[in-house]
């Protein structure tokens, strides 16, 4: 099979555990691309955590950012994509958690707000580079339309949050934990799988000349929707029963093993 495009995953994925691209994996991106594979990225992040990888990896091309709810064009940075959380479901998500006192992170218009400051929001404003703006009332950015709304809390109450979502929200929105400590929450018709077949079919490539790697449960939908979906050997036990393949860590440049196996010797 003559794969066209490759979308992979950052976190757990394509970055070791420093957060960085290993040399082994921005080589072998860059032979896939020479011999005319399109790489992007498929991320939960948000836009600003996105763009240093951009710019080293030097993608011209459309990557997808906060889960699939928007999409980027990598060589202008126009939103070529984006979905918003209906604010009726925002709002009531952020009322339904209150219960279990997580840290909450709205993005809306890329830009961070947050419940409280603390240890956890400096550790993520850190690790994504925006600014965390306080705001006590974040209903009020739920109203205008949140990009994604991230609750950041102890991994058993993470799991509560989930199921309580389950059992009031389900169909309403679209959540998946993909760190044990976090819960992110988008629109319900919006995620990465969505994301890469609106790409793919953009430029003309099928989904079976589609590979996509990656590791947690919001990469579920586009594993699946993928020729070849990847799970990298560090991935939820479930991932790894989703994917067609599972690769190397991410800490032993999975992402190059995929590259090497299905398309520089393929």
């Amino acid at each position: 099979m003559k794969y066209k495009l490759v979308a992979i995953d950052l976190d757990d994925s394509l970055l070791g555990s420093d957060y960085k691209i290993s040399q082994e994996n921005k080589l072998a991106i860059k032979k896939a691309e020479e011999k005319g594979v399109i790489v992007t990225i498929a991320t939960g992040r948000p836009l600003q955590s996105c763009l240093p990888y951009v710019r080293e990896l030097g993608l011209d091309v459309p990557f997808i950012t906060y889960n699939g709810a928007m999409v980027i064009e990598g060589k202008t940075m126009d939103i070529l994509y984006h979905e918003t959380i209906e604010p009726e479901y925002g709002m009531d998500i952020l009322e339904l958690v209150e219960e279990f006192s997580p840290t909450v992170l709205v993005f809306a218009d890329n830009k961070l707000y947050v419940n409280e400051i603390n240890e956890r929001t400096d550790r993520y404003t850190r690790i994504s580079s925006m600014e965390a703006n306080l705001r006590s009332d974040l209903q009020s950015i739920a109203l205008k339309g949140a990009t994604k709304i991230l609750f950041y809390n102890e991994p058993e109450k993470v799991r509560k949050m989930e199921e309580k979502i389950m059992e009031s929200l389900k169909g309403k929105l679209n959540y998946h934990i993909s760190k044990p400590f976090f819960l992110e929450v988008i629109n319900s018709n919006t995620s990465k799988g969505i994301a890469l077949e609106a790409l793919a079919k953009n430029i003309g490539i099928s989904s079976h000349e589609v590979i996509a790697i990656g590791d947690s449960y919001n990469d579920i939908s586009m594993i699946e929707y993928a020729g070849l979906g990847v799970a990298v050997d560090n991935a939820y036990d479930e991932i790894k029963s989703r994917a067609d393949y599972i690769s190397k860590s991410n800490i032993d440049n999975g992402v190059a093993e995929v590259i090497e196996r299905f398309i520089l010797e393929g």
